[in-house]
């Protein structure tokens, strides 16, 4: 006696296709905020690389660079990428204050600190990321 398998019905089939987009809808809000903190901790060490070649540079000549294009002309950063944002691929926002200011005067950050908030590029448009003279790096919120 041979027993013929049942096949799938077209709302069968239907029912499975809907469960796979509910759980995908479920699960890309997680995904898109996996990437944004991604690019966040990127343009965090690429900050983190630039500040170091800043440093570098301000003990050989004891000035800050006049932009930061002169740290690649110098050859203390290799990859001109690397300042760049790693979500909008612009190029960082430079400050050049004095060596000796005050260490929490924000050098060098992935736009211009006076960005309003909706149009800054990490965090769904609420942050940035910066380094300050006294070489700490963060996200400004």
């Amino acid at each position: 006696m041979t027993r013929r398998r049942r096949a799938f019905t077209l709302i069968e089939l239907l029912v499975v296709i809907a469960i796979i987009g509910i759980l995908t809808a479920a699960v890309r809000p997680s995904i898109t905020a996996a990437n944004d903190r991604a690019n966040t901790a990127t343009c965090q060490s690429r900050l983190a690389q630039t500040d170091l070649a800043i440093s570098q540079y301000v003990e050989d000549h004891g000035r800050m660079p006049a932009d930061l294009d002169e740290l690649v002309r110098q050859r203390y950063l290799l990859d001109s990428d690397i300042l760049r944002c790693s979500k909008t691929g612009a190029e960082f926002h430079y400050h050049a204050v004095s060596p000796d200011g005050s260490g929490e005067q924000v050098i060098a950050s992935c736009v211009s600190p006076d960005m309003p908030r909706g149009k800054r590029p990490h965090g769904q448009g609420d942050s940035y990321v910066f380094v300050r003279l006294s070489g700490k790096a963060g996200v400004a919120r």
